[in-house]
């Protein structure tokens, strides 16, 4: 309880002083953050999920989704991930009205993770999506999650890594949470060595020049920190189709500015808006950028 206060009150501090991390933050985002309760939303979808095991994994159903998860995987993050995808009151909400999916987008799916998302741009009629996860496990469930799609067409998995340049790289996955990840270039000195393997890690217009990607509509990144580098990596991209981008803003505390100056460079004509705020490591910072 005092750490949650202690939070809020941060926030509405750096708010008032002006903090430069917060610049494009309001006092909306500060009041939906400080009064918020999602502690009852998430307890209620718990209370509705439903999961069985098979196999190694977990069957996983809510509100007639399916997903599938690692077996050995904390199950408690579900809910919070769910919530995240399809509850219009989290500041983590992905299709806001200004980046929405529309029949027949092309969806880049970056960070798949549990595949949620994927899930929601199917939903929302994308003709194609770009389920992109390196996780080990995870992608694992995924091809099980996407098995029809997958044979139709709809969905293609790629177990790679996106950043700014191509390079080769150790990437290490929590086993209890697939969601704790990070990587490591080839030079620096890994102590870490279990969950550790080779990874391909390349920018998004190697990937679609590979993938013959002939048009992006919706561009959806959480890479754990990683979306800065990303987005530099998607320069061609951005140039060619100029896609709607909904990027996850709070893993480094000053991702939301450096999202926004990225993009505006391209000179493009993007409108942006950067939404919530969350005091993430004791430094508030947005938590979404949505440029459109």
């Amino acid at each position: 309880m005092i750490a949650s206060v202690e939070k809020r009150l941060r926030i509405i501090k750096s708010m008032m002083t002006g903090d430069d991390h917060i610049r494009y933050s309001t006092w909306k985002d500060v009041a939906h953050e400080t009064l918020k309760r999602y502690g009852r939303h998430k307890a209620e979808i718990r209370k509705q999920m439903s999961i069985v095991q098979i196999d190694d994994q977990l069957r996983v159903e809510m509100a007639g989704r399916v997903i599938y998860w690692p077996a050995n995987a904390n199950r408690s993050r579900l809910a919070d991930m769910y919530f995240e995808v399809f509850d219009e009151s989290n500041n983590h909400y992905f299709d806001i009205p200004e980046t929405s999916i529309q029949p027949g987008d092309v969806v880049l799916d970056c960070g798949a993770c549990e595949g949620y998302f994927t899930l929601k741009a199917l939903e929302a009629g994308a003709s194609k999506v770009y389920s992109i996860e390196p996780g080990e496990s995870i992608s694992r469930c995924l091809s099980r999650s996407f098995a029809s799609e997958i044979s139709d067409g709809r969905v293609s998995l790629h177990a790679c890594l996106l950043g700014d340049h191509n390079e080769d790289v150790l990437f290490y996955e929590d086993p209890e949470d697939p969601t704790v990840c990070r990587f490591y270039s080839r030079q620096e000195q890994v102590i870490l060595k279990e969950n550790i393997r080779a990874v391909e890690m390349m920018t998004i217009d190697e990937f679609c020049a590979r993938q013959n990607v002939v048009k992006v509509d919706f561009i959806k990144a959480d890479v754990e920190g990683g979306e800065v580098s990303l987005l530099r990596g998607a320069q061609k991209t951005l140039k060619k189709f100029k896609p709607k981008l909904a990027f996850a803003a709070y893993h480094n505390s000053d991702d939301a500015n450096q999202m926004v100056q990225c993009v505006d460079g391209l000179g493009l004509g993007y409108r942006f808006r950067v939404k919530g705020i969350v005091d993430f490591e004791k430094q508030p910072r947005p938590v979404m950028v949505h440029c459109y």
